[in-house]
């Protein structure tokens, strides 16, 4: 076994009487941020691209030696390629691509680096296809799906690396990202040495859901670009600075975006098409120009964005909305649509207090305990279960697992394994787990000697029963599911798949996590308190549901009801007697959607808030929600309120050939009227408390329908005003 720390201070190497030679690099600064994959095992299925003929020199090209290694073998669930590169500047003047062997296509590569400071990948300076002479722009990483799909990118990563595009490279990409369902780009720098450069990370194909973190992009037109309604991403601790366009221009994804910094003169965001919803919290905006706002919320785009700051900036405000500049140069919490609500709610979210995720521990080489050393093996179709207790059982802090060939790569359980001890960690490294039968197997999480427990890069059938009073971690994990017993620890997850999870009083702080069952609601919040950043789900069932007073906050949420048609009567969100905020985005036709969008139920009455005709639209035939509450206010109106607004008397004020500005006359209700919602045709283009609109960006000598509808708090219904104007 040999373990090296991608944290290279000094070498110490020992050789034991088993013959096995454990090389250890022992970190003396690690600062790492949290969730950093900072212990590599050769034992654990990790290549050295040196073994290849990388030199690392920043003299030799090593484009071809990197490429051979990424092709040397194919890739596959419970088998990926982990490729290590040693502290060195790894010069190249091609794309780094990820196919196989007979140059398909293929997914299931992780890329790591010994650290963001001392591993670098850069393109050579003037480069061809990279160069002014190129006709189109080109990645120097690019990552991949299985045989050229887009939606099975899965198990992609980028760890601990910088990638330089040098200079006089203006056509160059820094990487090109895809990911499905769960993968990760974690402590990364993306530099352009001369500011040239299209972009610096790429997700504009269909990537997601994947977890972005403690990422730095320097130059560049585009510090990070989106560009797919299919799927969506979660960025945290970004950092981008000196782009020439904007820091992040999202196009069509919903994307969930905490602690964002940007030093820029041009826009640090532009958020742009109907498709799109940004939630953005807690980020700072630096340098700036005066007359430009720090987010453009354009072409009907959603926004939703709590505690930002520009103070320190020249810009002139946080924000401009559609044409309209947002005065103030901080955000407590802005909202681009109308704040929907079912009940008498607060219009602002839960604002939730959010931990960080604990930092992953290293530990000494002595501290690990190989699961194959204590009797289990991958390559057969023997129960694997008391070696693997046994190796849970050891005192060893670290137990981990390892994929072996191209023919098995599976664990096989049969019975509960039990973690107590001192357990510390467990790291799968991309292996997959397999019950002897058709239910996933039980890991039962008792107290341990630490603080937390690890779980990082496991996959497989395994239910996670958290008994603990200790919190849990789990960081790129693929699961069955998650439950915790009344009494339990706190839950921290990142960029994690399961089919369900269940919250039985904790706290629990999500970030990018997949809930995908086939058969039963996907989150339940049994009383606890759940935060979360960046939600994706395919499945027709409930997505979240709070009850027992829990409160639930979920923003960037993201769903496509792909696998079958929702059923009429089941709600995408639901509360009972419980506090939430939501934001979210569907992708799908009419026919799969939800009917029924949020479902709450206080004091034994129930309200629905139908998808027809109340929320805003996506071009990509789904709806979009930036903020719905079920917080509810003193003093709540009466449960049974069904009578309507009566219809607003919708005329014309004035017309340009690009605009119309129109007013109405004030309805009347027995309980009161809250708002008013505008169309363009089918289109939702205003939800206002005001008696006039002003639509812009319309097309001269071009005939448009208008309507407005009134309504109330328990969002009851006027009938429809109706008006056609032709701009001159």
């Amino acid at each position: 076994m040999r373990i090296f720390s991608s944290t290279t201070i000094r070498i110490g190497i020992a050789c034991v009487l088993v013959v096995r030679c454990v090389l250890s690099i022992w970190p003396v600064d690690h600062a790492a941020a949290a969730g950093t994959s900072t212990t590599i095992l050769y034992d654990a299925g990790y290549l050295n691209v040196k073994d290849f003929g990388a030199k690392g020199d920043g003299v030799t090209d090593d484009t071809a030696a990197i490429n051979s290694a990424i092709r040397s073998r194919i890739r596959f669930y419970g088998y990926p390629m982990n490729l290590y590169f040693p502290a060195g500047t790894y010069l190249v003047s091609d794309v780094i691509n990820a196919v196989n062997p007979d140059g398909t296509d293929n997914a299931h590569l992780t890329l790591q680096g010994e650290s963001k400071d001392a591993t670098k990948i850069k393109l050579k300076d003037n480069a061809s296809g990279y160069n002014s002479a190129a006709s189109t722009t080109k990645a120097v990483i690019r990552f991949a799906g299985e045989q050229g799909t887009q939606n099975q990118a899965f198990n992609n990563f980028l760890f601990d690396l910088t990638v330089d595009t040098g200079v006089l490279n203006p056509k160059a990409i820094g990487v090109n990202y895809i990911a499905s369902n769960q993968g990760s780009i974690r402590n990364v720098s993306i530099v352009s040495q001369d500011g040239q450069g299209e972009i610096g990370l790429d997700i504009t194909r269909q990537t997601g859901p994947a977890l972005v973190k403690n990422v730095s992009v320097s130059g560049f037109k585009y510090g990070i670009k989106t560009g797919m309604p299919l799927y969506s991403m979660t960025l945290e601790n970004i950092t981008l600075s000196n782009q020439t366009v904007t820091g992040l221009y999202n196009e069509n994804q919903v994307l969930a975006v905490r602690k964002l910094t940007s030093t820029n003169t041009v826009p640090a965001i532009i958020n742009t098409n109907n498709n799109t919803m940004l939630s953005i919290i807690d980020s700072i905006f630096l340098g700036g120009a005066s007359g430009i706002s720090a987010i453009q919320n354009v072409n009907h785009a959603s926004l939703f964005a709590r505690s930002l700051d520009g103070s320190q900036s020249s810009y002139s405000s946080v924000i401009t909305n559609y044409g309209t500049v947002v005065t103030g140069k901080t955000v407590t919490e802005f909202n681009s649509d109308y704040v929907q609500r079912l009940f008498q709610s607060t219009i602002s979210s839960l604002q939730l207090p959010v931990q960080e995720t604990p930092a992953l521990p290293e530990d000494s080489p002595t501290d690990w305990a190989d699961v194959e050393d204590y009797g289990a093996n991958p390559n057969d179709t023997i129960d694997d279960t008391t070696a693997i207790q046994n190796a849970m059982n050891s005192g060893k802090s670290t137990i981990y697992f390892h994929p072996r060939n191209q023919t098995s790569n599976t664990y096989i359980i049969s019975s509960p394994i039990t973690v107590s001890g001192n357990v510390k960690r467990i790291a799968g490294f991309g292996t997959f787990i397999k019950p002897t039968g058709g239910t996933p197997v039980k890991f039962v999480i008792n107290d341990t000697n630490y603080p937390q427990l690890f779980i990082d890069r496991l996959f497989g059938q395994i239910q996670l029963s958290h008994v603990s009073t200790k919190d849990l971690v789990l960081l790129d994990d693929q699961i069955a599911s998650y439950a915790n017993t009344s009494g339990s620890g706190n839950l921290y997850l990142e960029d994690t798949y399961a089919y369900t999870f269940a919250f039985n009083g904790n706290k629990a702080w999500l970030r990018q996590v997949n809930p995908e069952s086939p058969n039963s609601t996907q989150i339940v919040n049994n009383g606890g308190t759940v935060w979360a950043l960046g939600v994706k789900t395919e499945w027709m069932h409930t997505v979240a549901k709070t009850m027992v007073g829990g409160k639930s906050e979920l923003l960037g949420v993201f769903m496509y009801p792909a696998q079958g048609n929702v059923p009429v009567s089941t709600p995408a969100f639901e509360t009972v007697d419980s506090q939430a905020s939501i934001g979210y985005g569907i992708f799908n036709d009419a026919v799969k959607s939800y009917t029924i969008l949020f479902r709450e139920t206080r004091g034994g009455v129930t309200s629905d808030l139908l998808a027809d005709p109340l929320v805003p639209k996506r071009t990509s035939a789904g709806t979009k929600v930036s903020l719905y509450t079920a917080i509810p206010l003193s003093g709540d109106i009466p449960f049974g309120d069904t009578s309507p607004p009566s219809t607003p008397t919708l005329t014309l004020q004035s017309k340009t050939g690009t605009s119309a500005t129109l007013t109405w006359g004030a309805s009347s209700d027995n309980v009161g009227v809250t708002g008013y919602m505008v169309y363009r045709g089918n289109l939702r283009v205003a939800d206002t408390s005001s008696l006039t609109f002003t639509d812009t960006g319309l097309d001269s000598q071009t005939t448009y329908t208008y309507t407005v509808k009134a309504h109330d708090y328990l969002f009851n219904l006027s009938n429809s005003s109706n008006l056609v104007i032709k701009t001159p």
